[in-house]
């Protein structure tokens, strides 16, 4: 469960996530998903700096929210927006990012496990 009360159900596009897994090749996948967790530790690092000024964070979130939603992680895409929506605020990044943190991990293991499970 995620913080807001989703299940995995509602935080992952299972029928984007089949069809990635049904055309890209495992190696590829891997690699794509290793970048994907790479990727959204970097920005949440950055995001979560007071020097990032609002216009920055909403570029960042725009980014991440991109990045998940391509990946079929549509929850934390949406996650990702409230930053953005926020007009990238510190405030608002600070109530955001530990609920994104957790979503993004949950929605990185249930992929990994999708995939584990198809392959």
């Amino acid at each position: 469960m995620t913080g807001t009360g989703e299940s995995q159900n509602d935080m992952i596009n299972w029928a984007m996530l089949t069809e990635i897994l049904d055309t890209v090749p495992e190696a590829t996948f891997d690699l794509l998903l290793r970048n994907v967790e790479k990727t959204s530790e970097r920005i949440l690092a950055e995001l979560a700096d007071p020097s990032v000024d609002g216009t920055q964070a909403c570029a960042l979130a725009h980014e991440l929210k991109g990045m998940l939603a391509n990946f079929s992680m549509t929850g934390a895409g949406e996650t990702a927006y409230e930053i953005e929506e926020g007009g990238g605020a510190l405030s608002r990044r600070q109530d955001v990012i530990p609920r994104l943190t957790r979503e993004i991990q949950e929605g990185l293991a249930a992929v990994s496990g999708a995939a584990r499970r198809t392959r």
